[in-house]
């Protein structure tokens, strides 16, 4: 996940936000783990966008204690996950998810 509002330090390393949640995709169970237990958020709005389509795919939220998304539905297809938390923070990655002929 990255933040595209990012701020750097002196030090080149960049300062990572209390908020920003662990994120895991697990291509055998399907899902996606979205950890943020330890921070400041109290919940994190999820969309899963289509790579392809631009369609909106999913469009959930989340609690911050360890949730899980099931994405088994989803088209064999590139995504776009975008993460916004409770404070309005916004973080985003790509993934390559679904079973092939479905949908």
């Amino acid at each position: 996940m990255n933040d595209p509002n990012a701020q750097h330090n002196h030090s080149g390393l960049p300062i990572w936000p209390a908020d920003q949640p662990d994120v895991y995709f697990d291509d055998v169970e399907m899902v996606i783990t979205i950890d943020g237990s330890w921070s400041e958020s109290s919940y994190y709005d999820v969309e899963i966008i289509s790579m392809s389509t631009l369609d909106t795919e999913l469009s959930t939220r989340v609690t911050s204690t360890n949730s899980t998304i099931d994405v088994s539905s989803l088209a064999e297809d590139s995504y776009k996950i975008i993460i916004t938390s409770s404070i309005g923070n916004t973080y985003q990655g790509v993934f390559t998810d679904g079973v092939p002929g479905k949908k």
